[in-house]
């Protein structure tokens, strides 16, 4: 004899992505709830509980120091853009986080560690030194030099 088939499945194993995927899903509203339940095939209160554990993990982590006053905090990166002809331009981008005063943009095809070193040189000795630099320490600043 077979058994009957109830409509009902077993419980499912989630990974820590597949949850943190759908908790960002929720988090940007750019869908309702039964939408998302719908699309990722979970009960709402699976999701809540998702969002209420990443916004908890988002809180206990240690926020940056805010500026102070000018000179106290400097924030460099990299901005990266096409000119018309195709040609990739390397933009690198200094700013007082306090004032929110652009101090450089550097553009290049290619900016190598030297050249970063040469910018902040030249802004500390016309700025002076700031207390912090913060960078979001991303591949392109990966280097002795700096």
């Amino acid at each position: 004899m077979q058994a009957k088939a109830s409509g009902r499945r077993g419980r499912r194993t989630l990974n820590p992505a597949f949850k943190a995927q759908v908790a960002l899903a929720a988090l940007r509203e750019d869908r309702t709830m039964a939408e998302l339940c719908r699309k990722f095939e979970v009960h709402p209160n699976r999701i809540g509980d998702w969002k209420r554990q990443l916004r908890r993990a988002a809180a206990s982590r240690p926020r940056p120091l805010p500026a102070f006053g000018p000179n106290h905090v400097w924030a460099y990166d990299f901005v990266f853009d096409a000119s018309a002809n195709g040609q990739q331009i390397k933009c690198l981008t200094v700013i007082d986080e306090f004032t929110r005063e652009c101090l450089a943009i550097d553009v290049a095809g290619s900016i190598h560690s030297g050249r970063v070193i040469e910018v902040l040189t030249r802004l500390i000795s016309t700025h002076g030194a700031p207390r912090y630099l913060r960078s979001d320490n991303g591949p392109e600043f990966v280097s002795h030099a700096i």
